[in-house]
């Protein structure tokens, strides 16, 4: 998992309440927002070309990632 965590280690200190569809989608969504912001800063301040052409490939993953969760939201959640 990114950041270098189990899914255990992750998932240990979140109520099981909170685990309904709805809030999985939506973590997830904000996860995928935060990678992008982040290597989108990444990419402004990157000096070197193939940097800033690697983050941006990041931020092209991420959205591609979103689009795919939007998707399944929109399936499970009609």
């Amino acid at each position: 998992m990114e950041g270098g965590r189990s899914v255990k280690q992750f998932m240990a200190p979140i109520r099981p309440e909170f685990l309904s569809i709805e809030n999985i989608l939506e973590l997830a969504m904000m996860f995928e927002n935060q990678a992008m912001y982040l290597y989108s800063r990444l990419a402004r301040r990157a000096e070197e070309e193939a940097s800033r052409d690697l983050f941006l490939r990041l931020v092209d993953e991420e959205q591609t990632h979103l689009g795919f969760i939007e998707e399944e939201s929109e399936r499970l959640m009609p």
